[in-house]
């Protein structure tokens, strides 16, 4: 069988989900959902559509510095959603085949400088996760070993990305190394060898002052949006909870999820979340709302999100067709 610890990883992180859903409280959880605020659920969908729209735009800028090609926003927006779907089938979500493929298909721009651009995409994605964890930290006392371990291992990534966009060749030799040990198919492996060989020149234009802290807000703001529609999830089920401590649980289940490298963090982030954000809660609270309030999020910012990616791929490889003559370079990554 191909791949087989990739395979083992998504039954672990299928097992995990249903061990998940099977201890649910139904009946409580049930009777939340009839009693849910509107108010604060319609604040975390306009928060999620946020979250969407900032990385639509933050692609957009990614695409044009690397290539001085401008994707519409809608094509943009549909690539963040089927870039989600790609990247839930690849341990610790690192790569994102579609939007690459997607870019190569409609605008004929090579491989190279789209992937590149993806996986600058991830770093900058990482590095918000560790300058808003580390942020949330300072604003609450430690709360266990365990939220030391994965400071330090925030504190450790963030020196790793700023080291990578200072010195972007040994950033370059990382993704070797990872494409090297990770469980991914050799043909595909051999493709981001090739692509990674020729990023020299992309990682140099991003570090660049005019174009890296624009895409750095843009990621900052995009993460602060799912926070705030964690946060209103857990509102509009009633439970009241300390925004600083939730949003380092947010946080701390996005590194949890990587290190585990389950497959979209399947099981692994519904369960760290259950069991970390009790601890953030005021006054009483029925552990089936927690966990219902969690499971809530995910079907909102992540169920939901690959099933729209899926429908765009699929309208993309039986549907979509090239729009327009758009080019830039000839086509390395074939």
């Amino acid at each position: 069988m191909r791949n087989p610890l990739r395979y083992a990883l998504v039954f672990l992180g299928l097992v995990a989900l249903l061990y998940f859903l099977m201890t649910l409280d139904w009946p409580t959880l049930r009777g939340s959902i009839k009693q849910v605020n509107i108010f604060f659920l319609l604040g975390a969908v306009l928060a999620s559509l946020l979250n969407i729209v900032t990385k639509a735009v933050r692609w957009q800028r990614l695409i044009r510095s690397a290539t001085s090609v401008r994707i519409s926003f809608m094509l943009s927006v549909g690539s963040i959603y089927a870039g989600v779907a790609s990247s839930s089938l690849v341990p610790g979500k690192a790569i994102d085949v579609a939007k690459p493929l997607i870019l190569k298909r409609f605008h004929r721009i090579p491989l190279t400088p789209s992937t590149t651009a993806m996986l600058v995409e991830r770093a900058l994605d990482m590095l918000s996760v560790a300058i808003i964890f580390l942020l949330a930290l300072v604003h609450l006392p430690p709360v266990g070993s365990a939220m030391h371990v994965l400071a330090a291992a925030a504190v450790v990534l963030l020196v790793l990305l700023a080291a990578g966009i200072t010195f972007p060749q040994t950033f370059l030799r990382g993704i070797g190394w990872a494409v090297a040990v990770l469980p991914w198919p050799e043909r595909f492996k051999r493709r981001i060898d090739g692509i990674v060989a020729g990023s020299g020149r992309s990682l140099l234009t991003w570090r660049r002052h005019e174009h890296f802290w624009p895409l750095l807000v843009l990621s900052l703001v995009s993460l602060a949006a799912e926070v705030v529609r964690f946060y209103c999830v857990f509102r509009s089920m009633g439970l009241i909870v300390v925004p600083w401590g939730l949003t380092i649980g947010y946080m701390a289940s996005i590194l949890v999820a990587v290190i585990s490298f389950i497959p979209g963090g399947l099981g692994v982030t519904e369960s760290f979340q259950a069991a970390f954000l009790r601890l953030f809660v005021i006054g009483e609270a029925t552990p089936g709302v927690e966990r219902g309030a969690v499971l809530l999020d995910r079907a909102l910012s992540y169920y939901l999100v690959v099933l729209i990616g899926a429908i765009f791929l699929l309208w993309y490889q039986h549907g979509g067709q090239r729009r327009g003559p758009s080019s830039v370079g000839s086509d390395e990554g074939r």
